[in-house]
């Protein structure tokens, strides 16, 4: 291939993406967007959108202790950040409903 062929093909390449684009940019001016549902699972029982946001709004956190069925803290919890192999917190913001669902 010469430099004319590259030229050309590189040309023909740009028109072929500025159409596209233009097409695009044209078709998105006119679709709207429907949001047709939104679901949520965030700790502290924050399963919907409106009881999320009130959670918010009421200022809470949802941080609570670790759940026994998650893991054993004894096996895992030290108080002292510098121990080795081991978590220096024993809460965090958990689902409380069943997540094996």
């Amino acid at each position: 291939m010469n430099q004319q062929d590259l030229t050309n093909l590189l040309k023909r390449s740009l028109h072929t993406i500025e159409t596209l684009k233009e097409r695009l940019n044209k078709q998105n001016a006119i679709e709207p967007i429907a949001i047709i549902g939104m679901a949520c699972r965030f700790p502290g029982g924050s399963n919907t959108p409106e009881i999320f946001w009130s959670f918010l709004e009421n200022g809470k956190d949802g941080v609570i202790p670790v759940p026994e069925d998650r893991w054993h803290q004894l096996y895992f919890y030290d108080p002292d950040p510098e121990a080795p192999d081991k978590m220096y917190v024993n809460e965090a913001g958990f689902l409380t409903e069943d997540i094996s669902l």
